[in-house]
């Protein structure tokens, strides 16, 4: 059968309200009234037996021994009614709020499986709405201890809650009572549930871990407490912890290279180290120290990247390109950044001289081709260019030939890096009117395009 009408629940408690003296101090079971529940706790049988109380809007109601004895009754309410409830000397007053809005009581409004303390020792728990079905019950303890009230960054303190007349497995939570934010937490949030333990020797304890977040914000001494609560993070407070103290701790860093001189081709690794460290990524840049120092001087070409720090220590390594570039001897150091590779610097390294080990003029020719050639990245400027016509012996081709010339575009030297360079070639090419062919790609590739594009 479908469940009965709103009109229909309304027409049968006003009639049992109607002929209250017929049904005061009836106990009948659950199933005469489970149609009119909109909403019931599980576990309630329609066999439990059930008292019904028949009461006028406004009227009073004495339900001592119903207390006593921890019965189950059945208050038929309508929507918006207001009932005395008299325990002993002491009464409590309660609003309905619609058919299943719940119960408003001293300000609060609690709904299904809710419990309404009603002095010290007992509550009344809500086991259905539709009206009230309401049972008594030993009201819930509660108490918090803390493992200890003062901490550093980076440390952590236990607090135990410990329970009695709490379902097992029942929902707490916790909201944080401070200043601080919740990043000031490792899990950066200022509130939470934890389930109560349903047995063994710690049946009605539960533990709460909270950890302090090792940052690097200058924060001095804070402190924070938890608020234990029913319901949710914001609902009704049943116990607060001690005051815990919180020490600002700072964080210092060193770096050390494991060479102050290097070879092209060889590497360097930077071991940092400290104390009071976060445990995250942290960044380097390489910073140029003297001659000129590029992307394309290291393997990869990049002079940013990112390493790890765990237990106050971390490590990276910097390994530098190998090439055939004339460079002189150049320098760098390495500045180790939080955040990002622009962010604070919290740690520099010594600097670090890199050797010009490039491999000599000629050295892989094979007679029909010459090379390596070292040359200078003169950037447009005509006083830093390198001679390329003397470097590969041109002298030696005769008048009216055709060379050519390519020029690898993928990397750092791309054409205008060493522009002064060609256009002096091209000038002493055209004094002896040798034709030259110039590619360019980024695909490494200095065979196929001559293949279509040679004289």
């Amino acid at each position: 059968m479908p469940k009965p009408t709103l009109a229909q629940r309304t027409n049968f408690k006003t009639w049992l309200r109607y002929y209250k003296s017929k049904f005061a101090n009836t106990t009948i079971p659950e199933f005469y009234i489970d149609d009119i529940l909109t909403t019931k706790s599980s576990g309630i049988s329609t066999t439990d037996n059930v008292r019904v109380i028949p009461f006028d809007n406004f009227g009073t109601e004495n339900i001592t021994t119903d207390i006593a004895n921890d019965t189950l009754f059945y208050l038929p309410a309508l929507s918006n009614d207001v009932i005395t409830l008299s325990v002993g000397a002491s009464s409590y007053t309660f609003q309905f709020v619609g058919e299943d809005g719940g119960i408003i009581y001293d300000g609060t409004t609690y709904g299904l499986n809710d419990s309404i303390a009603i002095s010290t020792t007992k509550s009344l728990n809500i086991k259905g709405l539709g009206g009230a079905l309401l049972q008594s019950s030993n009201t819930p303890t509660y108490s918090v201890g803390v493992s200890t009230t003062i901490v550093s960054e980076g440390q952590s303190v236990d607090f135990t809650v410990s329970t009695e007349y709490v379902p097992d497995g029942a929902t707490l939570y916790f909201n944080t009572a401070t200043s601080m934010e919740a990043a000031d937490f490792s899990d950066n949030s200022l509130t939470g549930s934890f389930n109560i333990v349903g047995v063994g020797a710690t049946a009605g304890v539960a533990t709460i871990t909270r950890t302090i977040a090792n940052d690097f914000a200058t924060e001095g001494q804070e402190s924070f407490s938890l608020t234990i609560r029913t319901g949710s993070a914001s609902g009704t407070v049943v116990a607060t912890s001690s005051q815990i103290t919180v020490n600002d701790v700072v964080a210092s860093f060193s770096v050390v290279e494991s060479t102050t001189t290097v070879n092209e081709g060889g590497t360097v690794t930077f071991t940092v180290s400290g104390s009071n460290i976060p445990n995250g990524t942290y960044y380097y840049s390489i910073e140029q120290e003297s001659g000129i120092i590029a992307a394309s001087d290291f393997n990869p070409a990049s002079l940013t990247g990112s390493f790890n720090i765990s237990s106050n220590s971390g490590t990276f390594t910097i390994t530098i390109a190998d090439d055939f570039t004339t460079d002189g001897i150049d320098s760098f150091s390495v500045d180790v950044r939080r955040s990002s590779v622009t962010g604070t610097v919290v740690a520099s390294s010594n600097i670090i001289t890199i050797n010009d080990t490039s491999r000599g003029v000629g050295s892989a020719s094979n007679g029909l081709t010459f090379g390596p050639v070292q040359v200078n990245r003169d950037n447009g400027n005509a006083a830093n260019t390198s001679d390329w016509y003397t470097i590969c012996d041109l002298d030696n081709v005769p008048d009216g030939s055709s060379i050519a010339l390519f020029i690898d575009g993928s990397g750092s030297m791309t054409q205008a890096v060493v522009q002064a360079s060609y256009e002096l070639l091209v000038s002493k090419l055209a004094a002896r009117n040798i034709t030259i062919t110039t590619v360019t790609n980024t695909q490494e590739d200095w065979i196929t395009p001559f293949l279509v594009d040679l004289p």
